[in-house]
């Protein structure tokens, strides 16, 4: 038994219990098995790492005690995990990890190399133009790109949005995320990651690609 083993990566999900599965996956033609994966690791880890802390600040804007007032900013922090969660999505369909520029210069291997990336914005635009529902929202590259670079940027690094975009809690009849009038609606959002969640388990079970990406993805999130 390896040391990380008992390291969880998915909930309450380990190290171990992903090579476990994995070794059954492989070559597999289990409609069952893969729906059990995607319960067991896909939705476990987004339920813990994203979904869960994104109720908890949302909780804030309406449960707020000892004296502190609602919407004081926790908007922010909701979209700027949203943000993380889009990347997240994005190499998981494509079966790559994130490694920075330096390490990728000193990879020999070719076939090592197409499975890694380094220029977030170019995953996080991918997303939003291919996968449902984001890809009806932007059309245009530059759309995504001004979304990428005024919002996820400006989030994580200043915790701010930039050229007029806003955040706002929710609306009745708009986009989750509105691309001409430059709002975010980060509960339209949430809802959007459920349908694409929905989408996602329902190609997993009879695409052999999006299969191998997914196998390869957790792999690498077992390693140190």
């Amino acid at each position: 038994m390896n040391a990380r083993d008992d390291t969880r990566i998915a909930g309450e999900r380990t190290i171990g219990e992903w090579k476990t599965t994995c070794a059954s996956l492989k070559g597999a033609n289990n409609e069952e098995a893969w729906r059990k994966a995607y319960a067991d690791f896909f939705t476990e880890r987004l339920q813990a790492r994203y979904f869960s802390p994104i109720d908890i600040l949302r909780s804030l804007g309406s449960h707020c005690g000892n004296g502190q007032k609602p919407w004081q900013g926790e908007g922010f922090a909701i979209v700027a995990l949203q943000c993380t969660l889009i990347e997240f999505l994005g190499a998981t369909l494509k079966g790559q990890s994130y490694v920075h520029k330096s390490e990728l210069k000193n990879r020999k291997d070719h076939k090592k190399k197409e499975h890694v990336y380094s220029e977030s914005g170019d995953m996080f635009v991918w997303f939003l133009r291919t996968a449902p529902p984001f890809k009806d929202l932007f059309g245009a590259k530059d759309d995504a790109l001004d979304f990428y670079k005024s919002v996820r940027c400006a989030l994580l690094h200043e915790a701010r949005t930039k050229n007029n975009w806003k955040i706002l809690a929710e609306s009745s009849s708009s986009p989750c995320i509105d691309v001409k009038k430059k709002i975010v609606y980060r509960n339209n959002l949430q809802d959007a990651f459920a349908t694409f969640a929905k989408w996602y388990g329902d190609e997993l079970i009879k695409n052999k690609d999006y299969q191998e990406a997914f196998i390869r993805k957790f792999d690498s999130l077992c390693v140190d």
